[in-house]
Protein backbone atom coordinates (compact mmCIF):
# COMPACT_ATOMS: atom_id res chain seq x y z
CA UNK A 1 0.00 0.00 0.00
CA UNK A 2 1.76 3.38 -0.76
CA UNK A 3 2.34 5.77 1.77
CA UNK A 4 0.26 9.10 2.29
CA UNK A 5 2.07 12.20 0.37
CA UNK A 6 3.64 14.31 3.33
CA UNK A 7 5.46 17.01 2.49
CA UNK A 8 4.87 20.68 3.81
CA UNK A 9 3.88 22.35 0.55
CA UNK A 10 5.13 25.51 1.81
CA UNK A 11 8.80 24.30 1.77
CA UNK A 12 8.11 22.24 -1.86
CA UNK A 13 7.69 25.17 -4.21
CA UNK A 14 6.78 25.13 -8.08
CA UNK A 15 10.53 25.75 -8.95
CA UNK A 16 11.59 26.57 -12.25
CA UNK A 17 13.92 24.46 -13.77
CA UNK A 18 17.11 26.53 -14.92
CA UNK A 19 16.83 27.93 -18.33
CA UNK A 20 20.20 26.92 -19.37
CA UNK A 21 19.95 23.26 -18.47
CA UNK A 22 21.56 20.91 -20.89
CA UNK A 23 19.57 17.66 -21.75
CA UNK A 24 20.59 14.02 -23.15
CA UNK A 25 18.03 12.08 -24.69
CA UNK A 26 18.54 8.36 -24.77
CA UNK A 27 16.60 5.65 -27.01
CA UNK A 28 16.87 2.01 -26.91
CA UNK A 29 15.09 -1.55 -27.63
CA UNK A 30 15.28 -4.57 -25.21
CA UNK A 31 16.80 -6.87 -27.25
CA UNK A 32 15.55 -10.55 -27.92
CA UNK A 33 17.18 -13.01 -25.02
CA UNK A 34 20.45 -14.86 -26.16
CA UNK A 35 19.97 -18.79 -26.67
CA UNK A 36 21.74 -21.20 -24.41
CA UNK A 37 24.81 -22.29 -25.52
CA UNK A 38 25.29 -25.57 -26.83
CA UNK A 39 26.31 -27.91 -24.11
CA UNK A 40 24.63 -25.64 -21.36
CA UNK A 41 21.68 -26.24 -19.53
CA UNK A 42 19.62 -23.71 -19.49
CA UNK A 43 18.17 -22.18 -16.20
CA UNK A 44 15.00 -21.16 -15.02
CA UNK A 45 13.95 -17.48 -16.62
CA UNK A 46 13.34 -14.68 -14.37
CA UNK A 47 9.77 -13.44 -14.65
CA UNK A 48 9.97 -10.34 -16.38
CA UNK A 49 6.98 -7.43 -16.10
CA UNK A 50 5.91 -5.97 -19.12
CA UNK A 51 8.14 -3.08 -19.59
CA UNK A 52 11.35 -5.44 -19.76
CA UNK A 53 10.36 -7.91 -22.26
CA UNK A 54 12.05 -8.14 -25.60
CA UNK A 55 10.94 -5.16 -28.25
CA UNK A 56 9.86 -2.64 -25.61
CA UNK A 57 10.88 0.78 -26.94
CA UNK A 58 12.40 2.77 -23.81
CA UNK A 59 13.52 6.68 -24.27
CA UNK A 60 15.38 8.22 -21.09
CA UNK A 61 15.59 11.79 -20.73
CA UNK A 62 17.94 13.65 -18.26
CA UNK A 63 18.63 17.29 -17.71
CA UNK A 64 22.31 18.35 -16.66
CA UNK A 65 24.28 21.14 -15.16
CA UNK A 66 25.77 23.03 -18.60
CA UNK A 67 29.12 22.75 -16.76
CA UNK A 68 28.72 19.26 -18.31
CA UNK A 69 29.94 20.18 -21.29
CA UNK A 70 32.88 22.75 -19.83
CA UNK A 71 34.58 20.48 -17.28
CA UNK A 72 37.54 19.59 -18.32
CA UNK A 73 37.96 16.28 -16.31
CA UNK A 74 38.29 12.95 -18.17
CA UNK A 75 36.62 9.71 -16.88
CA UNK A 76 38.64 6.73 -16.75
CA UNK A 77 37.43 3.19 -15.96
CA UNK A 78 38.46 3.68 -12.21
CA UNK A 79 36.46 6.97 -12.28
CA UNK A 80 33.57 5.05 -12.08
CA UNK A 81 33.94 3.22 -9.13
CA UNK A 82 33.77 5.98 -7.56
CA UNK A 83 37.05 8.27 -8.75
CA UNK A 84 36.86 12.08 -8.36
CA UNK A 85 35.95 13.19 -11.78
CA UNK A 86 32.83 10.76 -11.64
CA UNK A 87 31.53 12.60 -8.14
CA UNK A 88 31.77 15.78 -10.13
CA UNK A 89 29.74 14.17 -13.32
CA UNK A 90 27.61 12.67 -10.81
CA UNK A 91 26.41 15.92 -8.85
CA UNK A 92 25.79 17.27 -13.10
CA UNK A 93 22.35 15.47 -12.96
CA UNK A 94 19.47 17.76 -12.01
CA UNK A 95 16.51 15.16 -12.73
CA UNK A 96 14.87 13.31 -15.77
CA UNK A 97 12.17 10.61 -16.84
CA UNK A 98 12.44 7.82 -18.30
CA UNK A 99 9.56 5.86 -20.20
CA UNK A 100 8.25 3.11 -22.23
CA UNK A 101 6.56 2.01 -25.30
CA UNK A 102 5.36 -1.55 -26.02
CA UNK A 103 7.27 -1.17 -29.22
CA UNK A 104 9.26 1.30 -31.55
CA UNK A 105 6.39 0.91 -33.99
CA UNK A 106 4.39 1.66 -30.65
CA UNK A 107 6.29 5.03 -30.21
CA UNK A 108 6.33 5.86 -34.23
CA UNK A 109 2.66 5.59 -34.30
CA UNK A 110 1.97 8.29 -31.22
CA UNK A 111 1.06 5.65 -28.62
CA UNK A 112 1.19 6.90 -24.91
CA UNK A 113 4.41 6.61 -22.89
CA UNK A 114 4.33 4.77 -19.54
CA UNK A 115 6.83 6.87 -16.84
CA UNK A 116 9.03 4.59 -15.24
CA UNK A 117 10.70 6.77 -13.25
CA UNK A 118 10.98 10.32 -12.41
CA UNK A 119 13.46 12.41 -10.48
CA UNK A 120 14.15 15.60 -9.55
CA UNK A 121 14.59 17.89 -6.56
CA UNK A 122 12.08 19.20 -4.54
CA UNK A 123 9.50 21.26 -6.53
CA UNK A 124 11.15 21.14 -10.12
CA UNK A 125 8.90 18.38 -10.93
CA UNK A 126 6.28 19.52 -13.33
CA UNK A 127 9.21 21.47 -15.28
CA UNK A 128 10.90 18.46 -15.78
CA UNK A 129 8.08 16.14 -16.33
CA UNK A 130 6.83 18.83 -19.40
CA UNK A 131 10.24 19.06 -20.59
CA UNK A 132 10.16 15.23 -21.04
CA UNK A 133 7.19 15.19 -23.05
CA UNK A 134 8.48 17.57 -25.34
CA UNK A 135 12.00 16.13 -25.86
CA UNK A 136 10.09 12.58 -26.27
CA UNK A 137 7.29 14.20 -28.50
CA UNK A 138 4.29 12.14 -27.24
CA UNK A 139 1.77 12.37 -24.10
CA UNK A 140 2.49 10.25 -21.47
CA UNK A 141 0.76 8.87 -18.47
CA UNK A 142 2.30 6.98 -14.77
CA UNK A 143 2.86 3.30 -15.25
CA UNK A 144 4.80 2.98 -11.88
CA UNK A 145 4.70 5.10 -9.22
CA UNK A 146 4.06 6.25 -5.31
CA UNK A 147 2.06 8.93 -3.82
CA UNK A 148 4.64 11.95 -5.05
CA UNK A 149 4.62 10.74 -8.87
CA UNK A 150 0.61 10.53 -8.84
CA UNK A 151 0.08 13.63 -7.14
CA UNK A 152 2.80 15.05 -10.05
CA UNK A 153 0.13 13.60 -12.79
CA UNK A 154 -2.70 14.42 -11.21
CA UNK A 155 -2.10 18.01 -11.67
CA UNK A 156 -2.71 17.20 -15.61
CA UNK A 157 -5.45 15.00 -15.53
CA UNK A 158 -3.47 11.94 -15.19
CA UNK A 159 -1.57 12.59 -19.03
CA UNK A 160 1.08 15.27 -19.53
CA UNK A 161 1.22 16.06 -23.36
CA UNK A 162 3.72 18.02 -25.44
CA UNK A 163 3.10 21.58 -26.53
CA UNK A 164 5.52 21.48 -29.32
CA UNK A 165 8.35 23.28 -28.45
CA UNK A 166 11.56 22.78 -26.36
CA UNK A 167 14.03 25.36 -24.82
CA UNK A 168 16.22 22.57 -24.09
CA UNK A 169 19.78 22.88 -25.47
CA UNK A 170 21.53 19.29 -26.16
CA UNK A 171 24.62 17.67 -24.24
CA UNK A 172 27.18 19.28 -26.62
CA UNK A 173 30.07 16.70 -25.52
CA UNK A 174 27.41 13.23 -25.25
CA UNK A 175 30.44 10.81 -24.16
CA UNK A 176 30.97 9.00 -21.20
CA UNK A 177 30.29 12.28 -18.83
CA UNK A 178 26.58 11.91 -19.41
CA UNK A 179 26.76 8.67 -17.62
CA UNK A 180 27.19 9.44 -14.22
CA UNK A 181 24.33 12.36 -14.06
CA UNK A 182 22.01 9.95 -15.92
CA UNK A 183 22.86 7.14 -13.21
CA UNK A 184 22.43 9.19 -10.03
CA UNK A 185 18.79 10.11 -11.52
CA UNK A 186 17.78 6.58 -12.18
CA UNK A 187 19.19 5.22 -9.20
CA UNK A 188 17.46 8.17 -6.81
CA UNK A 189 14.33 7.77 -8.54
CA UNK A 190 14.42 3.89 -8.04
CA UNK A 191 15.54 3.97 -4.28
CA UNK A 192 12.99 6.82 -3.76
CA UNK A 193 10.26 4.22 -5.01
CA UNK A 194 11.24 1.32 -3.11
CA UNK A 195 11.63 2.68 0.24
CA UNK A 196 8.72 4.79 -0.02
CA UNK A 197 10.05 7.89 1.12
CA UNK A 198 11.73 11.20 -0.59
CA UNK A 199 14.82 11.23 1.66
CA UNK A 200 15.78 7.68 -0.03
CA UNK A 201 15.96 8.94 -3.02
CA UNK A 202 17.75 12.93 -3.37
CA UNK A 203 19.81 13.58 -6.03
CA UNK A 204 23.38 13.82 -5.00
CA UNK A 205 23.20 17.42 -6.68
CA UNK A 206 21.22 18.83 -4.26
CA UNK A 207 21.92 16.88 -1.07
CA UNK A 208 23.19 18.79 2.36
CA UNK A 209 26.88 18.39 2.73
CA UNK A 210 27.55 15.37 5.31
CA UNK A 211 24.27 14.28 5.30
CA UNK A 212 22.80 12.84 2.04
CA UNK A 213 19.36 12.17 3.18
CA UNK A 214 18.10 16.00 3.23
CA UNK A 215 17.99 18.06 0.67
CA UNK A 216 19.73 21.78 0.40
CA UNK A 217 16.97 24.56 0.12
CA UNK A 218 20.00 27.04 -0.73
CA UNK A 219 21.20 24.25 -3.76
CA UNK A 220 17.29 24.14 -5.09
CA UNK A 221 17.47 27.55 -4.89
CA UNK A 222 20.45 28.55 -6.30
CA UNK A 223 19.26 26.18 -10.02
CA UNK A 224 16.20 28.02 -10.20
CA UNK A 225 17.43 31.39 -10.26
CA UNK A 226 19.70 30.72 -13.55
Amino acid sequence: MLRALRLNTSRNPRRRLRADARVHVEAYVIPEAKPTPPGRVAGKPWPKGASEQPGVFWMEVTFFDPEVDREPRELSDDDFWGGDAYKVYKRMGMGGVKAWWPSEAAWTSGETGKVEFIAAGSGFGPDILEGSAELMKRPLVLGKGWNPAIDLFRRYGGTVTPRGISRFLPVQRSDSRVGPGSFAVRSSASDAYNSGTLSAGILPRYQMDGDPFSEDPAKLAADEQR
